[in-house]
């Protein structure tokens, strides 16, 4: 992301793409690539578990060190939840339906990643579950 002294009125494609690539090749590295687009919370709840609860890293194709170290799980939380929260921010405030559908697209994306990296994170639960609400998806159990 790139701090402007007038926002822009929307981000282009490029920009959400890059963006997007970016966190997906970083969350890989840390994590695995088994979030894409459309991973169900579910699936992020039951990695959770497995890996963080249960410290079963049997399957875990992340770095093991990462997984481990409180601390970096937290930090890098915190950068892709207020990326998230960006998205959140232009899907409210989009022009359109084109572009609202945009932003909601990929503040869930976000928003998902930031759950895997570290589901403890008392705002990226928070921010997540508003997020949800405000688009009255009620469906989706609330596990934590």
């Amino acid at each position: 992301m790139k701090i402007n002294r007038q926002p822009p009125s929307e981000l282009s494609d490029e920009i959400i793409r890059r963006d997007h690539d970016y966190w997906e090749k970083q969350v890989k590295a840390m994590i695995g690539d088994w979030i894409t687009d459309d991973t169900p919370v579910q699936q992020i709840a039951a990695f959770a578990e497995k890996v963080n609860l249960k410290h079963d890293f049997l399957g875990f194709k992340g770095d093991p060190r990462f997984i481990q170290n409180d601390y970096a799980k937290n930090i890098f939380s915190k950068l892709r939840v207020s990326i998230a929260g960006n998205y959140a921010w232009r899907m409210d405030h989009a022009a359109g339906e084109p572009g609202k559908a945009r932003m909601a697209r990929e503040a869930d994306f976000a928003f998902r990643q930031t759950l895997a990296l570290c589901p403890y994170s008392a705002e990226a639960v928070k921010r997540y579950v508003d997020f949800l609400k405000n688009q009255k998806r009620f469906t989706m159990p609330f596990w934590w």
